[in-house]
């Protein structure tokens, strides 16, 4: 039985416990998380606050990144999808169709033309 891990700002985080996935198929635990403390939350959202300013300035890199996970997905539908049937009691076949649709839309954000950003301050309009 696989044991998760936990990544936090590229790094790997040690946690203080794991909690077993269930597979309501079978009632089976057929993995063990990592549990998440408020103070490991509080990390993970301060890394992605702190990578999101570097994500938002570089659209050639965010959009090279979306397509190479768009990429990754579509390769791995059949090691992906038997993971979705275990641990959410899905078909095959519609885990399948879930990670190939979320492989769509990664292509369809990577690839999306996006309007260019104003610099100008906006302001409410007149109440007239």
């Amino acid at each position: 039985m696989p044991e998760l891990t936990m990544t936090i700002g590229g790094d790997a985080a040690i946690t203080s416990g794991h909690f077993g996935v269930i597979n309501p198929a079978s009632g089976e635990v057929c993995a063990e998380a990592p549990e998440c403390s408020r103070a490991e939350l509080d990390l993970a959202m301060d890394a992605a606050a702190k990578a999101y300013v570097d994500w938002r300035g570089d659209e050639r890199r965010r959009r090279e990144l979306l397509g190479q996970v768009s990429d990754l997905l579509f390769a791995s539908v059949e090691e992906l999808a038997p993971i979705l049937t275990s641990e959410q009691g899905k078909s095959l076949g519609d885990a399948k169709l879930e990670v190939f649709a979320a492989a769509i839309w990664f292509r369809y954000f990577a690839d999306l033309e996006l309007p260019a950003r104003s610099s100008r301050t906006t302001t409410r309009p007149s109440p007239r």
